[in-house]
C-alpha cells in the first residue's frame, strides 16, 4: 500500500486500527503538481494546486491510495483529528472518534 499524505507529521496509528501503512509513503504534492510519469498526457492541465498544507494540528492528511483500483472499498482523503491518532480504518465505511474526513468512494 502506499500512503499519500500532505505536509506536516505522519499521524499515529490508534492500538487495532488497519489498512493503513507508513511503509511506502508518497507526497501528493508529487501527484497534484506535476505529471512526472506522463500518467495524463495532454490532458495534464495542473498544477492544480499549489501544495498541500498540513492539518490545523500539525499532522499530515492522508489518502489510502491502494483503495483507488479496489471495487467497493471506501476511499478516505483523512485528518487525523485534534488527537493526531487515526482512529478510523482504511476499510471504514463511517469516520471514527475525533477523525476528520471525506469519502471520495
Amino acid at each position: 500500500m502506499t500512503l499519500l499524505q500532505g505536509a506536516g507529521t505522519v499521524p499515529a496509528m490508534a492500538g487495532g486500527v488497519t489498512g493503513w501503512s507508513t511503509a511506502t509513503t508518497a507526497s501528493l504534492d508529487d501527484y497534484l503538481m506535476t505529471d512526472d510519469n506522463g500518467c495524463w498526457g495532454s490532458r495534464w492541465k495542473g498544477p492544480y494546486i499549489a501544495g498541500v498544507s498540513a492539518d490545523p494540528w500539525g499532522n499530515a492528511y492522508i489518502i489510502n491510495a491502494d483503495q483507488f483500483s479496489v471495487a467497493g472499498s471506501p476511499l478516505w482523503i483523512l485528518s487525523a483529528g485534534p488527537n493526531g491518532v487515526v482512529d478510523t480504518q482504511a476499510n471504514s465505511v463511517t469516520i471514527v472518534g475525533d477523525d476528520v474526513g471525506l469519502r471520495l468512494k
